[in-house]
């Protein structure tokens, strides 16, 4: 039974390192157009790449169940962590 849920909050410099990360490569492929079709298309792969592994990487939601802390991340993944496994917590 779910007993609590929250959302992460970033802080600006992380927004800011992965989003640059995707800005970057992304300008870098545009620039890449006017040169090397081929190499254009690599940057634009390696941006949606980037994209879909943050997207996949970072976690969603926090859930808070009786028996275990479900982590959600993106896509189908999920990390459950049962509380047995717990040592201590802190904020």
């Amino acid at each position: 039974m779910l007993v609590y849920e929250d959302k992460p909050r970033y802080d600006f410099w992380l927004k800011f390192v992965l989003g640059g990360t995707l800005a970057l490569t992304f300008v870098f492929g545009l620039v890449l157009l006017l040169q090397d079709v081929t190499g254009a298309l690599v940057m634009f792969g390696v941006t949606v790449f980037d994209f879909l592994l943050f997207k996949a990487s970072l976690p969603s939601r926090f859930q808070v169940f009786q028996d275990k802390l479900k982590i959600v991340l993106g896509g189908p993944f999920a990390l459950n962590i049962p509380y047995t496994r717990y040592r201590r917590c802190r904020k």
